[in-house]
């Protein structure tokens, strides 16, 4: 009689990116975008006056004969530079590393919250603290910010910390908490 062994191996499941932001150079490609499809329009605009489709005279031959025998001025320097300086901007973008916004969630798999979602999982943790009347929370990637009423004295930010704390708990890395309470209540 022989023994069988389970030779199932545990495999671990590989860890997923940290979501990001959008990338900065995907507001200079839209504005561009708006650019290229205005151009497009004129280059159909005159390609109907061409077949006489529509009357008129083509704006893109306007535009040639505008700047034909211009000749150096001064104020082509600074709108050199300008450009210079709005390209420089547009690579400075297109490089830029984008920003994490999400924070690992301690699981097997990769879980990860937003910011916002971080503030909601918090103030439903606040809301929840006996004697709370309303919360304003608000995340970032390494601090919570609690604005709570309370209607009393006696619950105190440690009870909100205490609470934020261990709504947060999941969390791979804790942000510090800052608490501030306002008694008052209903008149």
């Amino acid at each position: 009689m022989t023994a069988t062994v389970d030779a199932t191996p545990t495999v671990e499941p590989a860890k997923a990116h940290a979501p990001v932001a959008s990338a900065g150079a995907t507001y200079v490609g839209a504005a561009l975008s708006i650019v290229l499809i205005a151009l497009g329009a004129i280059a159909i605009r005159d390609a109907a006056v061409i077949f006489d489709w529509v009357g008129g005279r083509p704006w893109s031959g306007a535009a040639i004969d505008a700047v034909d025998g211009l000749r150096p001025a001064p104020w082509l320097v600074p709108a050199a530079v300008i450009v210079a300086l709005v390209g420089l901007v547009c690579v400075v973008a297109a490089l830029k590393p984008r920003k994490k916004i999400g924070r690992e969630v301690t699981a097997h798999t990769s879980v990860y919250l937003e910011d916002d979602a971080v503030a909601r999982l918090a103030g439903t943790a606040v809301r929840a603290v006996p004697g709370v009347l309303k919360a304003h929370v608000r995340a970032s990637r390494s601090t919570v910010v609690v604005r709570a009423d309370v209607t009393t004295t006696a619950i105190t930010s440690e009870t909100i910390t205490a609470a934020v704390r261990e709504a947060l708990q999941p969390l791979t890395r804790q942000p510090s908490i800052k608490v501030r309470t306002k008694t008052g209540g209903p008149s």
